[in-house]
């Protein structure tokens, strides 16, 4: 990481460059979701925690009646979580597992951690999940994502 000056009128900042990893394992940490990875044409701003970027009351937009019925009716089908595992894991598209059953997906993963989401009805922070990758099963912990 490399540290760079920069001066704004009379304010120096000191900011440090990241490298694409490094953002990466950085936005995964916090819960962030991307484009592409997490926010695609399978998922809603809902689904994402992006509740607080949506409105609610501003007039026309594309896809604001399937929103506001989703909210109204609290049908939001599944929720991003975050996943830290044991050992170093690479594992987007992978399936998430509760009891053997298939209730959610990896959608960002990098070194321990990764984001992904789970089906409502399988949603329970207490219960042991599995990442089931290519012919294995890896013990999981999710964890909510406060957005």
């Amino acid at each position: 990481m490399q540290q760079k000056i920069i001066t704004i009128g009379i304010v120096s900042y000191s900011i440090k460059e990241m490298t694409d990893v490094e953002y990466e394992e950085k936005r995964i940490s916090l819960g962030i979701p991307a484009f592409g990875k997490e926010m695609t044409d399978l998922t809603n701003p809902l689904e994402c925690g992006l509740t607080q970027y949506v409105s609610f009351t501003k007039g026309c937009y594309i896809g604001q009646e399937v929103i506001a019925r989703l909210d109204t009716y609290d049908k939001i089908s599944k929720h991003l979580i975050k996943i830290e595992v044991e050992q170093a894991f690479q594992a987007e598209g992978a399936k998430i597992l509760l009891n053997g059953k298939e209730c959610g997906f990896i959608s960002s993963a990098l070194n321990n951690i990764g984001l992904g989401f789970i089906k409502t009805i399988f949603l329970d922070f207490d219960k042991s999940y599995k990442i089931k990758h290519n012919d294995s099963e890896i013990d999981c912990k999710i964890i909510s994502i406060n957005n």
